[in-house]
């Protein structure tokens, strides 16, 4: 522990910890994970159990001037440990699920949790309009940097996955701070832009932003000219918030979106104040989802008694 306290980011992390966690138990384990809960029922404080590999054969993928193979140290492992921990106790749930979501993935990176966890770039909490915190960065690179040591640019050891390009280390550069940056924003920016060689081929663009929604905001707005393309985008849930609003303020559109992914019916639109737009759309939708899409309406609309028939709500008692 001392070894991470002896850093800016493990004395950061510790901290934000510290407010949360009333106990860590750490001990040895096949494999490093970490588990977590309440000490009781009533919401008491968090109990931390770290299990750690104690394997002295462990090493990592890292970024220096070129990709290199390093020794991983058990400090950096309890390091990558407990930012597991400390997105599991974010107030904000921003990494809620992460750990089985696999778009807008860097390669070699297992999940968006253990990407998150090993770079500090999590999309989400950059679209986020609040300033960022110290917390919301931290991440095992960051302490490896501190410890003069490469980046990690891959979840797998290199015992279970191969990068072409990567050597043995042999004498570590001054600067480690340049490359891994570098190599980290050139990730991203090639799943936030679509490649320009895809423009041509239409099934396979929308498999790139299948894989990389984020990428949406990259779709060339000619593009949007078309409505066929716009009724194939938006069966990816995740591409709705792309959608240019001449869609939105359009009932034809809707109407044919909605029978492609429900849940266009819910964008905010100035058609749900329209009363023959909205019963156009509640006959459209199931049972269930109607009475959703009811409790978002005006209450003029829902007052109307048309609407309530078709949304399948009793009529409001006088």
């Amino acid at each position: 522990m001392l070894d991470i306290c002896g850093t800016k980011p493990g004395r950061k992390l510790i901290k934000a910890l510290a407010s949360k966690v009333t106990k860590i138990t750490i001990q040895p384990g096949r494999t490093s994970q970490a588990r977590w809960g309440r000490l009781n029922s009533s919401g008491g404080g968090w109990l931390l159990e770290i299990a750690i590999e104690l394997s002295e054969n462990h090493s990592y993928y890292g970024m220096t001037n070129i990709k290199v193979v390093h020794e991983k140290s058990i400090a950096s492992t309890l390091f990558h440990e407990l930012i597991h921990v400390l997105h599991a106790l974010d107030d904000e749930n921003i990494y809620e699920g992460g750990s089985s979501i696999r778009k807008n993935m860097i390669e070699h990176m297992t999940n968006l949790e253990e990407m998150c966890t090993i770079t500090g770039f999590c999309y989400d909490i950059f679209r986020k309009r609040r300033p960022l915190k110290y917390v919301d960065i931290l991440s095992e690179s960051a302490f490896l940097i501190a410890k003069n040591q490469p980046g990690r640019i891959a979840h797998r050891n290199p015992n279970t996955v191969l990068i072409a390009d990567a050597k043995p280390l042999e004498e570590l550069p001054q600067d480690l701070i340049t490359p891994y940056c570098d190599w980290l924003e050139a990730e991203i920016q090639q799943r936030l832009n679509i490649p320009k060689s895809l423009y041509g081929d239409i099934e396979s663009l929308l498999k790139f932003l299948d894989e990389n929604p984020y990428a949406g905001r990259s779709i060339p707005p000619s593009f949007w000219d078309s409505e066929e393309f716009a009724l194939r985008a938006i069966t990816n849930t995740e591409l709705l918030e792309f959608i240019p609003p001449k869609f939105l303020s359009n009932t034809d559109f809707i109407k044919k979106a909605v029978q492609r992914n429900w849940l266009i019916a819910f964008i905010d639109s100035p058609l749900l104040s329209q009363k023959e737009h909205v019963l156009s759309i509640l006959n459209l939708l199931s049972p269930t989802i109607r009475k959703n899409l009811y409790d978002k309406l005006g209450p003029e609309l829902q007052q109307d008694t048309h609407v309530q028939s078709a949304a399948g709500i009793s009529k409001l008692k006088q």
